[in-house]
């Protein structure tokens, strides 16, 4: 082995061990500014952190999409729904304040954590919102627990093994060996400059509300095990929608979809509106000028909507 050798390979070392010593850095001062905000609950096995507010009215059920966390959803939508409902939103298993999950079919294992925390809460027949990934969980659990809900609300909806390609990067996180590694050195070191610009795509025609990737802790997302979490989502969930898409014609309970026409995220021709035509009780509202949040495009269409599913309920 030669001088420059040694060279290379110590600069690569002193690189790694920066890297990891800036992202447990990175995650303490995560855990200081986003503390918990709700309980801890066993729930069929999985401790999961949740978030409740509202004293009266029906139940609802929020489950965030790919990335996110109760804290974000409930900003965005569950404390207003909580003027006149009960309202309930999971940090699903690997996000926020709930430790991750083992085994490989990962929408499954979702909708159990959500189906676990309405019996340990003892929610008799929930109406169920759904954003993106957090739709494709509510799906998969309209499959799996027929009756659970009373209805299904969801918005920007994966539900089809046609999502696109999923980043590369997700892949090599995902990985067994050198994912470990991968999401305890690049994330927290190169995500988060590139946070807001993320996140108003997403929003993207929408403007991004002011505040949101601060009181929603978007950065969050950074820390390893979360990456982590997220990218073994992802990696399969093309495949994992395929299969589960098979099932979508025995749902019966109402679905609304909302969505926004220039979803670049989740496209709404390939899901919602495909899903629309396969499902035996649905009704779709598009927004042709909202992207793939439009419950922050029209938050009163989607309440008009959400009332309506509550009357029927009722």
């Amino acid at each position: 082995m030669t001088f420059l050798t040694l060279i290379v390979l110590a600069t690569v070392l002193i690189a790694v061990c920066a890297a990891v010593a800036w992202s447990f850095a990175f995650e303490r001062r995560a855990e200081r500014r986003w503390t918990p905000e709700g309980r801890f609950i066993d729930a069929g096995g999985h401790r999961l952190h949740i978030r409740q507010a509202g004293a009266s009215g029906p139940a609802i059920v929020l489950i965030h999409g790919a990335g996110g966390s109760a804290r974000e959803i409930m900003w965005l939508i569950g404390d207003k729904l909580a003027r006149e409902a009960r309202v309930y939103a999971l940090d699903r298993p690997g996000f926020g304040a709930s430790p991750a999950m083992g085994g490989r079919i990962r929408l499954k294992r979702h909708a159990e954590a959500v189906a676990a925390m309405i019996a340990a809460e003892g929610l008799e027949r929930p109406i169920v919102i759904g954003h993106s990934y957090g739709g494709a969980v509510a799906l998969r659990l309209a499959v799996d627990n027929p009756g659970l809900a009373s209805s299904y609300l969801l918005l920007g909806t994966a539900s089809h093994g046609d999502v696109g390609p999923v980043a590369g990067y997700n892949h090599i996180a995902a990985a067994p060996l050198i994912g470990g590694l991968f999401c305890r050195t690049l994330p927290a070191l190169l995500g988060p400059a590139r946070l807001k610009a993320g996140a108003a795509r997403t929003f993207h025609p929408d403007a991004m509300p002011e505040g949101y990737v601060e009181a929603a802790a978007i950065a969050q997302l950074f820390r390893a095990a979360t990456f982590r979490a997220n990218a073994r989502d992802l990696s399969v969930v093309n495949s994992e929608l395929k299969a589960q898409s098979k099932r979508y014609c025995d749902i019966t309970e109402p679905v609304v979809l909302i969505a926004g026409g220039r979803d670049k995220t989740v496209l709404t021709k390939g899901h919602s509106e495909r899903l629309a035509t396969v499902l035996p009780n649905a009704q779709l509202a598009v927004l042709p000028d909202s992207g793939h949040m439009p419950h922050a495009g029209d938050f009163e269409l989607m309440r008009e909507h959400l009332r309506a599913l509550t009357e029927r309920r009722g």
